[in-house]
């Protein structure tokens, strides 16, 4: 009796976790174009993210692309 209450259990909770499973696949199938990355609008700059010793850089690619990096030295303590 005992065994059969726990199994009961057991299968009840598969069940849950694997409908809640499906829901959150569900969910992303749905909404995938949600979370693609779209490039546009402002750049943010290194010390409007609070990083002060980090400067934002443009690098020319091979192809004419200016990609906008940020930089920052190494600390001296990882250097050795």
């Amino acid at each position: 009796m005992q065994s059969s209450r726990l199994l009961r259990v057991g299968i009840i909770a598969v069940v849950i976790v694997a409908a809640l499973y499906a829901v959150a696949m569900a969910y992303m199938y749905v909404f995938q174009r949600d979370f693609v990355f779209n490039p546009g609008g402002e750049l943010m700059t290194p010390a409007a993210s609070g990083l002060e010793t980090v400067t934002a850089e443009t690098v020319p690619m091979a192809d004419g692309t200016r990609v906008t990096v940020w930089h920052a030295r190494a600390s001296p303590d990882l250097s050795k």
